[in-house]
């Protein structure tokens, strides 16, 4: 439940419903490697928690809806933020340790090393990075509104 909140607290930098329950869906699928791994399919340990993941999640995304909706390029990218946040939150709160990922992943398998309020951070720039770029849609759905009125 924990991935799922982080995610749709994600989604609250669009201030829409869809994009909320979009954010808390795509984090907690980010979990979705551990039925590959129990699979005993051969994979890179936890791809899924890192940079480059991000990056092909929103290009894969912005491809399919064809640049139509940046906002869930950017959920899709920051979701993967907000679920190494809750992993971060977890190791620190409930076993007092510190959270190891390999943000980038297939470049470089060393692990980067997150602890204390480091989630905090995260998800806050993970927040940000959507909040930016709704208010730059909704900018640009506005002006072409605006156009659209004025002939």
């Amino acid at each position: 439940m924990g991935h799922i909140f982080w995610g749709a607290i994600i989604g609250l930098g669009t201030l829409s419903i869809r994009y909320i329950v979009l954010g808390g869906s795509f984090a907690i699928l980010l979990d979705a490697d551990h039925l590959l791994q129990f699979l005993d399919i051969e994979l890179i340990a936890r791809m899924s928690h890192s940079i480059p993941f991000a990056v092909l999640a929103s290009i894969v995304f912005f491809i399919v809806l064809r640049g139509k909706d940046l906002r869930i390029c950017a959920i899709a990218f920051s979701a993967v933020l907000a679920h190494i946040a809750f992993d971060t939150f977890l190791a620190d709160v409930a076993f007092g340790s510190n959270a190891k990922f390999p943000l980038f992943s297939p470049f470089m398998l060393e692990g980067v090393k997150f602890q204390g309020l480091d989630w905090l951070g995260i998800e806050i720039i993970g927040v940000g990075i959507v909040a930016v770029i709704s208010y730059f849609f909704k900018r640009k759905q506005a002006r072409l509104k605006n156009n659209l009125t004025k002939t």
